[in-house]
């Protein structure tokens, strides 16, 4: 069977940072899949993935092949998962429980100071190895 047409929505960027392994979608968000995220937490205990796009901004945390916590982060009263509340103490530092939240810095900050992994522009716009998602 033939490969279908490859095209930049299937381009994934990855890299590493101290104890993470991260991946960078441009213009797809499989990543936030939940049977996905699920599935990379039993490879490495957990697993949290950022989608932000022009409709969407959430963060999902899953453990040990199990979903944790879902929040929107434009509406961060919106949650979901069995620990909705888990990372409120990072949200509320980060400025992201406030009535109007900057989603985009503040989930840099957000994730540095939840899991020690620091989001630096040259992730989003380097060079990094990429593959094709099928």
């Amino acid at each position: 069977m033939p490969d279908r047409e490859h095209t930049a929505d299937d381009m994934l960027a990855v890299g590493q940072d101290a104890d993470w392994t991260f991946a960078i979608e441009g213009l797809t968000t499989r990543g936030s899949d939940e049977s996905i995220l699920t599935k990379l937490s039993l490879v490495a205990n957990e697993a949290f993935s950022i989608a932000i796009t022009q409709s969407i901004k959430t963060f999902l945390y899953a453990e040990c092949g199990n979903m944790v916590s879902g929040i929107d982060l434009t509406v961060p009263t919106i949650r979901w998962g069995p620990a909705p509340h888990r990372f409120d103490r990072w949200l509320r530092s980060a400025g992201l429980l406030e009535s109007t939240p900057d989603p985009i810095s503040g989930v840099a900050r957000f994730i540095g100071s939840a899991f020690g992994f620091r989001i630096e522009s040259a992730m989003l716009e380097g060079a990094l190895p990429t593959a094709r998602l099928s």
